[in-house]
């Protein structure tokens, strides 16, 4: 809250105050002429006068610190929201990279011969990627950002631990025969599922 925004109330309990005394000090030359009575009820006009404008400056200046109470808690929720969106973002660019990778070397597999392929690097990268989908897939930020999403990776994570399971000890089988089309099943499920969570990462990446 600006500074200036203080003066207000506390102008407002000062210049109560000093009303009150001016207005009582220039009704003494008055007040020997009036009876008690109505000496009495001056005073009580008097003293309820200063005494609400005093209580007004109070409720303001009460209102006031309440006010800066509820700026100061909006800000650092702010500052909060902020860092959960920035950590958010960093998880989907960090999976919608992991998609990418293994939607690449699927449709690799899918598309090349045996003997075109490095098999043993395809392996290993497969067993990385299933460790990672794995990760994701128990990971309570992705089912926040979107159930949707979180139940799309679990399906991958299972798709390449079936896919590791059937053909991880074996090459590739060659083109064409019945071997081949059940593996490019396979990488084509895969793939398509990638190529799902990356569609709707780019949807939840406005977040």
């Amino acid at each position: 809250m600006k500074k200036t925004d203080l003066w207000n109330p506390l102008a407002l309990l000062a210049g109560g105050t000093v009303f009150g005394v001016a207005l009582a000090w220039s009704a003494i030359p008055a007040l020997s002429k009036l009876s008690g009575d109505w000496l009495g009820f001056y005073g009580s006009v008097t003293g309820g006068l200063v005494g609400g404008l005093l209580g007004v400056g109070a409720g303001v200046l009460a209102w006031t610190a309440a006010q800066q109470q509820i700026e100061a808690q909006t800000r650092m929720l702010d500052l909060a929201t902020a860092e959960h969106r920035s950590r958010l973002r960093k998880i989907l660019n960090n999976v919608r990279a992991t998609l990418v990778a293994t939607e690449a070397d699927f449709t690799t597999i899918s598309r090349s011969e045996p003997e075109q392929l490095n098999w043993d690097t395809l392996r290993r990268s497969f067993t990385e990627e299933h460790l990672e989908f794995k990760r994701l897939a128990i990971d309570p930020d992705i089912w926040r950002i979107s159930d949707e999403l979180h139940s799309r990776i679990t399906l991958i994570n299972r798709g390449i631990h079936l896919f590791n399971s059937a053909f991880g000890d074996s090459t590739p089988p060659p083109m064409g025969t019945e071997e081949r089309e059940t593996f490019n099943r396979h990488a084509a499920y895969i793939i398509r599922r990638c190529r799902e969570c990356i569609r709707l990462i780019d949807i939840e990446g406005a977040i």
